[in-house]
C-alpha cells in the first residue's frame, strides 16, 4: 500500500510539474511568437506579480526592464488578473498619447478625484460643461473644467509673454541659485573645499527641478507656510502607485499620509487671500479662479491641484 500511495505521488507531482512546464512554455514562449505584434509578457510562476508588485512597485517595474534587456520595448505585467502595459521609452509614450482619441481618460481620472475625497457634487462640475461660466469666455465651443485644466497648462507654456515670463524672471534665476555651491544655503553640497565642492545629485535635482518650479509657480508663500510639501511629495512618488491602484487605506498609510500633507499644503494656500501670497503665474491663478467658480472647496481645490502638480 505505502508503495502504491508513494507511486501515485510521484505520478501527480510529475503531471502537476508537466502541467505547469506546458503552461509557462505556451504562455511565454510559443504564444509571443505567434502574437510578435503584442507587447511581451513578464514571465511569472503562480500566482502572478502580486507579492512582487505590491511590496516594491518601482523594483518589480526595473525588473521587467532588466528581464527585457534595457531594450526598452514596452511590455506588460499580469498582477491580480489585469494586465498592466508598461512603456518606458520616450517614443512609446509619445505614441500612446498621439493614439489618446482611442484611450479615454476620463474614467481614470473620476476615479482619482473620487478617491482624493472630492464630492460627488464636485466631481461632476469638473466634467460638466459650464458654458456662461466666465473661464469659458472668449471660447468657441464650452470646454469642462477638466478639458481647461489642460487647456491652462497650454497657455501658460506656450511661447509667448507668458513662457518668457515664468523662464526668464522665475525658473532661471532660482535654477541660478541653486546651481550656486557658494550659498552657505545650498543643501546639495556636501562638503567644500578651497576650490571644489562636492555635490548630493540626488539633493541638487530635487532642488532645481521640483523645489524650484514649485516656487516659480506659486511664489515663495506656499513653501514659507508648508516647508515640509517638497520632502512630502517626494515620499509620494515612491507610493503613489497605490493610490493609482486603489489599495485600501489601511494597506497604505504612507501613501495616505503623504497625499495629506500635500492636499493640506494647497488648501492652506488657497484659505490665505491672494494679497499674501503674491508671485504665483498665470495657470495657477487661472486654475484657482475656475475651481472656485465651479464650487470646489478649498480642501477639493487642494486635491485638484495634487493631481496637476503631480503630473
Amino acid at each position: 500500500m505505502d508503495s502504491v500511495a508513494a507511486t501515485t505521488t510521484i505520478r501527480v507531482i510529475f503531471t502537476a510539474l508537466g502541467l505547469l512546464l506546458s503552461w509557462r512554455f505556451w504562455r511565454f514562449t510559443l504564444r509571443p511568437r505567434l502574437h510578435s505584434d503584442e507587447p511581451k509578457e513578464l514571465p511569472y510562476w503562480i500566482p502572478c506579480h502580486v507579492s512582487s508588485f505590491f511590496v516594491n512597485f518601482n523594483r518589480a517595474i526595473e525588473s521587467g526592464r532588466k528581464y527585457f534587456e534595457l531594450s526598452r520595448e514596452p511590455f506588460t505585467m499580469t498582477v491580480a488578473g489585469q494586465t498592466i502595459y508598461v512603456a518606458t521609452s520616450a517614443e512609446d509614450i509619445g505614441s500612446v498619447w498621439r493614439k489618446s482619441k482611442t484611450i479615454s481618460m476620463n474614467p481614470i481620472t473620476m476615479d482619482m478625484y473620487i478617491l482624493g475625497g472630492i464630492s460627488e457634487t464636485s466631481r461632476k462640475a469638473m466634467f460638466e460643461q459650464h458654458p456662461t461660466a466666465r473661464y469659458n469666455g472668449g471660447h468657441g465651443r464650452p470646454l469642462t473644467p477638466t478639458q481647461m485644466t489642460i487647456e491652462l497648462h497650454h497657455q501658460q507654456l506656450h511661447a509667448g509673454s507668458r513662457l518668457d515670463s515664468l523662464m526668464r524672471d522665475k525658473m532661471l534665476p532660482i535654477i541660478f541659485k541653486k546651481l550656486d555651491t557658494e550659498t552657505p544655503m545650498n543643501q546639495a553640497v556636501l562638503s567644500r573645499s578651497d576650490d571644489s565642492a562636492v555635490i548630493s545629485l540626488h539633493d541638487l535635482c530635487v532642488d532645481t527641478f521640483i523645489t524650484a518650479e514649485t516656487e516659480a509657480y506659486f511664489g515663495p508663500a506656499l513653501l514659507q507656510r508648508s516647508p515640509d510639501l517638497i520632502m512630502a511629495f517626494l515620499d509620494w512618488e515612491y507610493c503613489s502607485w497605490k493610490f493609482l491602484f486603489m489599495l485600501p487605506d489601511i494597506l497604505a498609510p504612507d501613501m495616505v499620509t503623504a497625499k495629506t500633507k500635500i492636499s493640506n499644503a494647497f488648501a492652506d494656500y488657497y484659505r490665505q487671500p491672494r494679497s499674501e501670497r503674491p508671485g504665483s503665474v498665470y495657470f495657477v491663478e487661472a486654475l484657482e479662479d475656475m475651481l472656485r467658480e465651479i464650487g470646489l472647496t478649498e480642501a477639493e481645490m487642494g486635491m485638484v491641484t495634487l493631481l496637476h502638480y503631480w503630473a
